[in-house]
């Protein structure tokens, strides 16, 4: 790419290690999801838990990862409408049989407070789901809430996001979720 060419970069970073392990350079005009998908074929995910953005929130990645040996952490957000929509009717309805994990810290001049509900996938809930059912191997799904707290300005703020995963500790998944965003702070 010269300098003049617009473009993303799409990067498979392990926290754990600070390493980037791999990336592709996105002209505009290409699809980040295909330099996802290049970059699962080329990297050997045996074991792996593997998290991606929204982006990545489709079928056949969660397809790719499972048949490459990894298990995967999904964002679920408004390019899979009736997942999502399944995701926020079912957490207020849950009341039981949910893990909660919570970390709260201080960031950029804001408290930040996280909580993440988990809740394991039971065949019922499967049988009864019209949008969990279609994916490959789901265990999990999670509701983090974000209120964070902007010492500066004095707001509060409030955001929900979604996943659904193929594993079921909800810890490790959560740690997971938080490591994701590592990559922004190298």
């Amino acid at each position: 790419l010269s300098p003049d060419t617009e473009s993303h970069i799409v990067s498979a970073y392990d926290p754990h290690l600070q390493l980037v392990l791999s990336m592709d350079a996105v002209p505009v005009k290409r699809n980040e999801l295909d330099a996802t998908r290049w970059l699962l074929d080329e990297l050997d995910v045996t074991d792996a838990l593997i998290t991606i953005d929204a982006i990545g929130c489709q079928h056949d990645v969660a397809e790719q990862v499972l048949e490459a040996g990894g298990d995967y952490v999904l964002q679920v957000k408004g390019n899979q409408p009736t997942l999502l929509q399944e995701l926020e009717d079912s957490f207020p309805n849950i009341s039981k049989g949910y893990t909660v994990n919570k970390e709260e810290g201080l960031e950029h001049g804001r408290i930040e407070h996280r909580q993440m509900k988990s809740v394991v996938l039971s065949p019922e809930m499967l049988d009864d789901s019209y949008a969990f059912k279609d994916w490959a191997g789901i265990k999990s799904i999670h509701r983090i809430t974000r209120k964070r707290y902007d010492k500066r300005r004095g707001k509060e703020t409030t955001e929900m996001s979604y996943y659904i995963s193929s594993i079921e500790d909800s810890k490790r998944i959560f740690r997971a979720i938080r490591d994701h965003w590592k990559i922004e702070n190298q």
